[in-house]
């Protein structure tokens, strides 16, 4: 069966996630989670929702995706021992050193791949599937066709896929503009989300013509990306045999984790007219939406005839 993974960014929205048909959710705490920003969980709240996991059948899964330095070894360590003595079903990690440190020391936890470590060929998810790891979700840059290629090369190995919620301009999420600009580390989970901000172009005096914009060049919000709505990708994904279909939002609230999962639960479980729950996922929170490398873009051939599909960004 394929899984249907919600955003949990407190503990509020993973019940609500849970309330609409959520099998799983996956959460963070204070440090060590790439999103730094959202309310997270303490470990109080953290012992509530296994609880109330176990008892309903559902799965909770930690991220503990941020990269991670020497300095914080100690902390990180102590965070994965915690988790580990309440349990979950899965680890999401970025830092294959905090990997290794899970696997010798904290066998009981299962390793799953973040989307963070771009992780796009066969010979990616075999590489992880040999280090130990049992699911990878896989980039979001890639298409439903080399989805479906890699399942196939993969049978013995859980993926996981996002299906909807809010994409990064830089290749799946390892953009350094933040911490470049701002001092704030995306890989860090503390993203100043430059890709949202308004842009001035402007000639720059001390380059070549050919290698500055115009001044007639328009500005624009020419980096923030369109929201994913994977609406004609999730009954495909499913039929390839994809474990677990994950959507992103973390910094939203229990309105949108629930719109969600009963939109999306309702595409999964094949009912006909879900008109009105997608209309109602769009009220909660409202993006520009495409179909993204999913379903809008690929690289079968090249083509240069106007788009009439939403664009990516």
């Amino acid at each position: 069966m394929t899984e249907l993974l919600l955003p949990a960014g407190s503990l509020q929205a993973g019940l609500a996630a849970f309330e609409g048909g959520a099998d799983a959710v996956y959460l963070g705490f204070s440090r060590f989670s790439a999103r730094k920003e959202a309310k997270n969980f303490s470990f109080e709240e953290f012992a509530k929702i296994t609880a109330y996991a176990r008892e309903h059948g559902k799965k909770i899964i930690v991220a503990i995706n941020t990269l991670v330095g020497d300095d914080d070894l100690d902390q990180v360590v102590s965070l994965i021992r915690r988790t580990a003595f309440l349990g979950c079903d899965g680890v999401i990690v970025q830092d294959l050193g905090i990997a290794g440190i899970i696997g010798e020391r904290f066998p009981s936890l299962k390793l799953h791949a973040s989307t963070q470590m771009a992780v796009h060929t066969i010979e990616g998810v075999r590489m992880l599937k040999e280090m130990g790891f049992e699911q990878v979700v896989l980039s979001r840059e890639l298409t439903l066709s080399e989805i479906g290629a890699i399942r196939e090369a993969c049978p013995d190995i859980k993926l996981e896929v996002f299906i909807h919620g809010a994409m990064c301009y830089g290749f799946s999420g390892l953009c350094m503009a933040s911490e470049k600009i701002c001092g704030r580390s995306a890989n860090c989970g503390a993203c100043a989300q430059i890709c949202r901000s308004w842009f001035e172009i402007s000639k720059d005096e001390q380059k070549p013509t050919e290698l500055t914009p115009q001044p007639l060049s328009r500005d624009g919000w020419w980096l923030s990306m369109s929201d994913l709505d994977g609406t004609k990708a999730v009954r495909k994904l499913q039929e390839m045999g994809i474990d677990s279909l994950k959507v992103e939002g973390r910094m939203k609230g229990p309105a949108y984790t629930i719109a969600a999962a009963r939109y999306y639960r309702a595409l999964l479980d094949g009912q006909e007219n879900t008109d009105g729950l997608r209309k109602e996922l769009q009220t909660v929170f409202a993006r520009r939406q495409t179909g993204g490398w999913l379903v809008d873009y690929g690289r079968d051939s090249q083509d240069f005839s106007p788009r009439t599909s939403p664009t990516l960004g």
